[in-house]
């Protein structure tokens, strides 16, 4: 799991995540539980390529833990965060840009709203 030295304590909190082998993201998402769940997208920017690359988040406004969790063909990588907003931030950013560099898996671009100063959804970009 990544994790920044002021998240560490937030990443503890986070649940466990299914282990990736033995299927696919299809088999992969069906076991997510304690909370996690698959996002396609957010505020109109796809996100991920099903079954190949799977986003899953985890909200606990209570203990103050937000999670971002990506299953990419078998692997899975994990980042905790302290607020939904820089989770959700991190989640375009990151992985509506690799869909965009790495097209959509048949042969098509997939391009995320980029708004006048290059933000994304209304997100600006750090300059």
């Amino acid at each position: 799991m990544s994790e920044t030295p002021n998240t560490a304590p937030v990443a503890m909190t986070l649940p466990p995540v299914p282990d990736p082998t033995g299927g696919d993201g299809y088999d992969w998402m069906a076991k997510l539980d304690r909370g996690w769940r698959p996002v396609a997208g957010i505020k109109g920017t796809m996100i991920g390529d099903w079954p190949y690359v799977v986003v899953a988040h985890y909200d606990s406004p209570a203990t103050g833990a937000y999670g971002v969790t990506v299953y990419l063909e078998g692997d899975v990588e994990t980042h905790a965060y302290t607020s939904r907003t820089e989770r959700d931030r991190h989640t375009v950013l990151k992985y509506a840009e690799d869909a965009q560099d790495e097209g959509d898996g048949h042969g098509e671009r997939t391009e995320p709203h980029r708004d006048a100063n290059g933000g994304v959804d209304g997100h600006s970009r750090p300059v």
